[in-house]
């Protein structure tokens, strides 16, 4: 399920819901999303990422997690990728995810103490809504499992 199908979002008003501002390209206030939502679905999104969140150094295999970079030319690439193999040594946490941006396998290394986004299992993500629901009733769309 979707945030927007379960949040309150409306049309983002600077850029009319196109996901473009004028001719300067992406719009910087939805990113591009084309939706922006409600003061308190801001917040709920902003707990629930919070709480998918952990350290570097709190990763194992099997963790789902989003991988965020810039390439060579100065672009930018976000998607999931699983954990496969971790490697701590003092300094650097080395950790391969797969499918990497290509479809392969893409090793990295990073410090202990960056954090990543976690995917969490469908249960977890679940649970988190439903607190979420609890402390910003007014995020949620009505008839909606989350609404009250």
């Amino acid at each position: 399920m979707k945030f927007s199908e379960i949040l309150h979002n409306t049309d983002c008003y600077r850029c009319s819901g196109t996901g473009q501002y004028l001719h300067y390209g992406i719009c910087f206030r939805c990113e591009g999303a084309k939706r922006s939502y409600s003061n308190s679905a801001t917040h709920a999104l902003k707990e629930f990422h919070t709480a998918m969140t952990k350290p570097a150094g709190e990763l194992v295999v099997g963790d789902q997690i989003r991988v965020n970079g810039i390439t060579f030319s100065g672009g930018t690439y976000r998607y999931w990728a699983r954990v496969t193999e971790v490697v701590d040594s003092e300094d650097v946490l080395r950790y391969t995810t797969y499918p990497a941006k290509d479809g392969g396998i893409a090793q990295h290394q990073t410090l202990p103490e960056t954090t990543f986004e976690r995917r969490g299992t469908s249960e977890e993500r679940q649970t988190l809504l439903h607190s979420l629901a609890e402390r910003f009733p007014k995020a949620f769309k009505p008839d909606t499992i989350y609404s009250r």
